[in-house]
């Protein structure tokens, strides 16, 4: 862990550290991309839920179609208690209309909804955006190829009983890489001891890694957005951003 193990320490880590993910839950924190927990893609599910909420198409099956409303509200794209496309659902699905629903087509998906999300004033995304711009600034490009940091970001970016860790980290200036040495973390915790063992366990746990597919999409997808000063060159080349798979 480059932040050095030290950073995080004294009595209001070890309170955050429990309050954040002791009792066996983990609280999540400020999200880096729009579905959290969820391993959700656009261009091969969202484009098509928003599609099908668009012209009141139901998909198949009653709990495949509730994940989808619930997936689409919580990132702003369907109006919270309907099933109606939001403004910015709305403004999200015009912009992706053109582009292939299968993954090559991902990063375009994701530069569109970054730019539909600024257009908009969309305050969750921004403020990942803004969360991004940070991280980028304290742990250069390898993050992307960084699994440890990508999956710890979702969650330590939180104030619990007066404290945030990001802060102090970014404050810090010493950037987070990985792996990430966890047994160092645990020996740093001030009054260590088996509920802040198993808390940092959980924390180092929680991450999934099916989700680092699409997260890392998004975010060289906000790295191409705050790259270019006018978010017009951005759009104008969504036709070139398509992936290898």
């Amino acid at each position: 862990m480059t932040a050095r193990p030290e950073i995080l320490t004294g009595e209001a880590w070890r309170r955050w550290l429990l309050a954040c993910a002791g009792g066996g839950r983990v609280r999540r924190g400020l999200r880096i991309d729009p579905f959290g927990s969820s391993t959700r893609t656009f261009s091969t599910q969202m484009h098509r839920w928003l599609t099908a909420i668009e012209s009141a198409t139901q998909l198949p099956g009653e709990r495949r179609w509730q994940q989808a409303l619930i997936d689409t509200r919580s990132a702003g794209l369907v109006v919270p208690g309907t099933e109606r496309l939001s403004p910015f659902g709305a403004a999200v699905l015009q912009r992706w209309n053109g582009l292939r629903e299968d993954f090559s087509a991902e990063l375009p998906h994701a530069v569109a909804f970054v730019l539909t999300a600024i257009e908009q004033r969309q305050a969750q995304h921004l403020e990942s955006l803004a969360y991004w711009s940070d991280v980028r600034a304290l742990c250069g490009e390898q993050v992307l190829d960084d699994a440890d940091v990508l999956r710890l970001l979702p969650f330590v970016n939180q104030r619990l009983e007066g404290f945030n860790p990001w802060e102090l980290l970014l404050a810090s200036g010493a950037p987070l890489r990985g792996p990430l040495d966890w047994e160092a973390m645990k020996a740093a915790v001030s009054r260590r001891d088996d509920a802040t063992d198993a808390a940092l366990d959980a924390l180092r746990d929680k991450g999934d890694r099916r989700e680092l597919r699409g997260r890392v999409v998004y975010c060289r997808a906000m790295d191409l957005v705050l790259a270019q000063r006018d978010p017009a060159a951005v759009a104008a080349q969504l036709d070139g951003l398509m992936l290898p798979v």
